[in-house]
């Protein structure tokens, strides 16, 4: 596409064409699997970019929940390194809340049509919390919990490292009140 610009100057805009495919399909009772091919063929850039990824979430009851999943990424010239995948599992119930993530992006891994804020990066995540509700007039739920968020790269260097304390008081007419802090 060519149009014109002040001062008279043409410019060229490249065209592109763009897939997205979605498939999902429920399994067991609450649980369901799912792949993905986005495409962009032509524009700026290189020739093309492609991803195709598989995603699955398994819940247990209303307390358990696994979520996985693994992607790749075909760009010209780009081999290795191009793949991203995650693992996350959490357990909630009325009093206690625990949760852990595991997650790897490639360095070379490049999905132009979708948003990854880091590549290199292996990330490990836990947190874990009590949430009692102490029968106290007024106070609906506690929440006393913490965390942990640690990021390295392919190479074993630590990027960053990150703790987490919090105290939350939810009232009955659920407003809250919250306190927090972290360590980096």
């Amino acid at each position: 596409t060519t149009f014109a610009s002040p001062p008279r100057q043409d410019r060229v805009v490249p065209r592109a064409n763009y897939t997205v495919l979605r498939v999902k399909r429920d399994i067991l009772a609450n649980s369901a699997v799912g792949a993905i091919f986005t495409n962009r063929q032509g524009g700026a850039g290189a020739d093309y970019n492609r991803s195709v990824g598989l995603d699955l979430g398994l819940y247990h009851g209303s307390a358990t929940k696994l979520t996985a999943l693994i992607a790749k990424t075909f760009s010209p010239g780009v081999s290795g390194m191009d793949m991203a995948g995650a693992l996350d599992f959490s357990w909630k119930n009325d009093r206690f809340d625990f949760g852990t993530t595991y997650l790897d992006i490639g360095k070379r891994f490049n999905a132009e049509m979708g948003f990854v804020p880091r590549r290199d990066i292996r990330n490990a995540r836990a947190s874990a919390a009590w949430t009692p509700r102490p029968g106290w007039r007024g106070v609906r739920q506690l929440t006393i919990g913490g965390g942990v968020d640690y990021y390295e790269n392919h190479s074993g260097f630590m990027e960053s490292r990150n703790q987490s304390g919090s105290f939350q008081i939810e009232c009955q007419d659920s407003c809250t009140l919250d306190v927090g802090g972290g360590y980096d």
